[in-house]
């Protein structure tokens, strides 16, 4: 089984951890640990030392480049202090990522880092595609759109002044092989949960999904929306499916609602075998 420990999230009840609208887990795979994601940064400094988390880790992932899953790396980075050994991304993780505001103008959410920095603290790969970072460990970035997916319509890109409705082609998901099953690891789901199943059912052949965890991006969605991705999950019969953040309570409930009790929620200190 696959050890996984969530590190900052939307929610928590364990005492003396804090929450915050952002998502880090800690996953033990292949003998190795793995950061993946890194809040805003205050959660995850307090919690990581509340739990007692003191080593590097062997290896640190960021899913996207936004500021909720990028913070922690940031703050670390102008303490001088690096997270862990070696640290993967996408190619495109520094795009400007920007959210649309009430009154039309748009505020920068990306990634707020120095490359040249964190190259100081850091073995920086950068990847596209299907990677293996450890034995039977993929990364797996540029999600096709099996099915169309726009639950948010406030996040954009800028370039060279111009404004566009965010592709998010810096996604990366985390797949796990672990005895004959597939273990996913996603942080928002931008492209679409439903998409990163299907593109992971097409990575990996004959291989049974047996845990999904992550957040869905889904608080922004219509109910219909919600609605089609509790038909789509059902009858992939998945062991577990931990999920929050992003997700958004009604569309937690909603889809807990229809799936049973595999659907169970993420929060800071939650620690689960998947």
């Amino acid at each position: 089984m696959i050890k996984i420990t969530i590190l900052a999230d939307n929610y928590t009840d364990t005492m003396n951890l804090c929450s915050e609208h952002g998502f880090s887990c800690a996953i033990e795979a292949a003998g190795k640990r793995i950061l993946l994601d890194t809040g805003q940064g205050m959660a995850l400094a307090h919690n990581m030392d509340a739990l007692g988390m003191k080593e590097k880790f062997d290896i640190a992932v960021i899913t996207h480049g936004h500021y909720d899953h990028t913070g922690g790396l940031t703050q670390a980075m102008k303490k001088g202090a690096a997270l862990a050994d070696s640290l993967y991304v996408h190619h495109n993780v520094f795009n400007r990522h920007m959210k649309r505001n009430v009154d039309g103008s748009f505020s920068f959410i990306g990634f707020d880092a120095a490359e040249n920095e964190l190259e100081n603290l850091y073995s920086i790969t950068k990847i596209k595609g299907k990677t293996e970072i450890a034995e039977n460990v993929f990364l797996c970035g540029d999600i096709p759109r099996y099915t169309e997916f726009s639950a948010d319509q406030n996040l954009f890109v800028e370039s060279d002044g111009e404004f566009k409705k965010d592709p998010f082609d810096d996604e990366l998901f985390l797949a796990i092989i672990d005895k004959g099953a597939l273990v996913i690891v996603a942080g928002c789901s931008h492209c679409g949960i439903i998409n990163i199943v299907e593109h992971t059912e097409r990575l990996f052949p004959g291989l049974r999904i047996r845990s999904l965890v992550g957040g869905f991006h889904l608080f922004r969605a219509e109910g219909n929306q919600i609605s089609s991705v509790a038909e789509y999950l059902k009858p992939k019969k998945i062991d577990t499916i931990l999920t929050g953040h992003c997700t958004g309570i009604d569309a937690f409930f909603k889809i807990r609602n229809s799936l049973g009790e595999s659907v169970r929620m993420t929060k800071a200190g939650l620690t689960e075998f998947v």
